[in-house]
C-alpha cells in the first residue's frame, strides 16, 4: 500500500464509524419510542378491560339487589 491509500484509509474509517453510530443512536431511539407506544396503548386496552369488568360486576350485583328488593315487595 502507498501513503495515499493508508492516509485515505486513516481518514475514511473515522467517518465510517461516526456515521454508523450516528445511525444506531437514531435508531435505537427510534425502536424505544415504539416500544414505549406499544406499552402505553396495551396498557390503556388493559386498563379500559379491567374498568368494563369492574363496571359489569358492579352492575350485575345492583341488578341482583334490585331484582331481590323487588321480589320481597310482591
Amino acid at each position: 500500500m502507498d501513503d495515499w491509500m493508508i492516509s485515505t484509509l486513516i481518514l475514511f474509517l473515522p467517518l465510517l464509524i461516526v456515521y454508523l453510530l450516528v445511525k444506531y443512536i437514531k435508531l435505537k431511539g427510534r425502536v424505544e419510542s415504539r416500544a414505549r407506544d406499544l406499552h402505553e396503548a396495551w396498557q390503556t386496552r388493559e386498563m379500559d378491560r379491567q374498568v368494563s369488568d369492574k363496571a359489569d360486576t358492579l352492575f350485575r350485583t345492583w341488578k341482583l339487589d334490585e331484582e331481590k328488593k323487588s321480589a320481597r315487595m310482591q
